[in-house]
C-alpha cells in the first residue's frame, strides 16, 4: 500500500472511531438528574428519568432510520453528518432551555433518533470502508471506544452538573469535533459497494440478505440485552441492602466498563482463532458473571462479576456485528445492522417491566432473582447455540474467519 493510500486509510479509520465516540454521550447527563429534580420540583422524578430513558427508547426509529436510509436514499457520509448535527443541536438546547420541561423532553427524542442512527451507520462503515482482514480488528477497536466515551461523558457529565444541571448537557461539545473530523476526512464508500455487489450477489443477481440471520441475531440481541440490564441499574440497591456505600455502587460498575473495554482488545484475535464461538465464549462471561452476583458477599465478588459481564457484552455484541457483516453484502449492512441495533435497545428498554411483571406475579422481592433467572436464561442460550454452531457449519465463504 503506498503512503498515500495508507495515509487516506489512517484518516478514514480515525473518523469511523471519532464518529463512534459521540455514541457516549447518551449517558452524559445522567449524573444531572437529581440537580433537575430539584430545579423542577414540580415534575415527578418518574417523569425526571424520562430525561435519560426517552433517548433509549427513541433511538430504535433512529437505528432503523439509518438502517434503511442508509446508501439508498441517502448517502453514508450524508446520513452520518445529520446524525452528528442531531445530536450536537438536540444535545445542546437544554442548557439554553432552562424553563421548559416540556421542551427539553422534545429534545431528548430528537438526541434518541441521532444517537440511534449511530450504531448501524458506524459498523456499515467499518465493513464498507475497511479491508476484509482488518475489520475485526477495527470492530474490536471500536467497542473499547465505546467504553471509554461512556465514561468520559458520564465523569465530565457529572463535573458540570456540580456546576448548574444544565451544564451537564454542555458535554455534548464534544461532538462538535465529531462533526469537523467527519467532514474532512470520512469517505463515501460508493465505489467498495460497486465492486462488492459484483463479486457478491445470488443467482438470480439479487445483493445478499439474510433475512433468517438477522432476525436470529435480533432476538439473542434482544435476550441477551434485557437478561443483563438488572446487574447494571440494581447493583446500587443490592449493596445498599448490605449497607455498602452508594459510592462503591459506582466503583464497581466503573468495571463492567473496564472489563468492556478488555473484551475489545482481545476480540480480534479471538475471533480470528474461534470464529462465532466467540459469542459462546462470551456467553459463558455472562452466565458466571450472573451466578457471582446471584451469590456475592462482598465488594471483591462484585468487582469480579462487573468485569466478567463487559467481557461478555463486549464478545457478544462485536461478534453479531462481524457475523451479520460477513454474511451481508457491504451495501445491505446498515439495514441488516440496524435491527440488531433496534432488538437491543428494545431489550433494554423492557427489561425493568419485564422483572417487575415476573417478581410481581410471583410474589418474589428479593433483587438477586433476576441474576438467578439471567444465569439460568444464559446458560440456556450457551447450550442452544453451541448446538446450533456444531450442527449448522459456517459457509465456506466465510470459514476464513469462523
Amino acid at each position: 500500500m503506498s503512503s498515500t493510500k495508507q495515509t487516506s486509510m489512517a484518516l478514514t479509520l480515525f473518523a469511523i472511531y471519532t464518529y463512534c465516540f459521540m455514541s457516549g454521550g447518551i449517558g452524559g447527563e445522567t449524573p444531572a438528574l437529581q440537580a433537575i429534580s430539584a430545579a423542577f420540583p414540580e415534575v415527578p422524578f418518574t417523569s425526571i428519568l424520562l430525561i435519560a430513558t426517552i433517548p433509549a427508547l427513541t433511538s430504535i426509529p433512529g437505528n432503523i432510520l439509518g438502517g434503511v436510509l442508509a446508501g439508498k436514499y441517502i448517502k453514508y457520509r450524508t446520513l452520518v453528518l445529520i446524525s452528528i448535527l442531531l445530536i450536537i443541536i438536540s444535545g445542546l438546547l437544554p442548557f439554553f432551555v432552562t424553563s421548559s420541561f416540556t421542551l427539553i423532553l422534545v429534545t431528548r427524542v430528537f438526541f434518541g433518533i441521532g444517537i440511534g442512527m449511530n450504531g448501524p451507520l458506524n459498523n456499515a462503515l467499518i465493513f464498507n470502508l475497511v479491508p476484509e482482514e482488518k475489520t475485526t480488528t477495527v470492530t474490536g477497536i471500536n467497542q473499547i471506544i465505546r467504553n471509554v466515551t461512556g465514561m468520559v461523558f458520564m465523569l465530565c457529565g457529572g463535573f458540570l452538573a456540580m456546576i448548574a444541571w444544565n451544564y451537564s448537557f454542555l458535554v455534548n461539545l464534544f461532538v462538535v469535533v465529531t462533526l469537523v473530523v467527519c467532514a474532512l476526512w470520512l469517505p463515501e464508500p460508493q465505489k467498495r459497494l460497486e465492486v462488492s455487489e459484483e463479486t457478491a450477489t445470488t443467482e438470480t443477481g439479487a445483493a445478499k440478505y439474510p433475512v433468517g440471520a438477522i432476525i436470529f441475531w435480533t432476538i439473542i440481541s434482544f435476550a441477551v440485552t434485557m437478561m443483563f440490564y438488572p446487574s447494571m441499574t440494581n447493583i446500587s440497591f443490592v449493596l445498599a441492602e448490605m449497607n455498602i456505600d452508594a459510592g462503591i455502587a459506582g466503583t464497581v460498575l466503573t468495571f463492567a466498563t473496564l472489563g468492556g473495554m478488555a473484551g475489545g482488545a482481545v476480540f480480534s484475535p479471538i475471533f480470528k482463532k474461534i470464529g462465532r464461538q466467540t459469542v459462546s465464549l462470551g456467553l459463558l462471561c455472562y452466565a458466571v458473571s450472573q451466578v457471582l452476583l446471584m451469590t456475592a458477599s462482598n465488594v471483591p465478588m462484585f468487582i469480579i462479576a462487573e468485569t466478567l459481564l463487559g467481557i461478555g457484552m463486549c464478545l457478544c455484541f462485536a461478534s453479531s456485528y462481524m457475523i451479520i457483516g460477513q454474511l451481508t453484502v457491504p451495501s445491505k449492512t446498515p439495514l441488516a445492522l440496524c435491527w440488531l441495533f433496534a432488538g437491543m435497545n428494545t431489550g433494554g428498554f423492557v427489561s425493568g417491566y419485564f422483572y417487575a411483571a415476573v417478581m410481581g406475579a410471583a410474589g418474589i422481592t428479593s433483587l438477586r432473582f433476576q441474576f438467578q433467572f439471567g444465569a439460568i436464561v444464559y446458560a440456556a442460550m450457551l447450550i442452544i447455540l453451541m448446538i446450533f454452531f456444531a450442527v449448522k457449519k459456517p459457509s465456506a465463504a466465510k470459514t476464513a474467519q469462523g
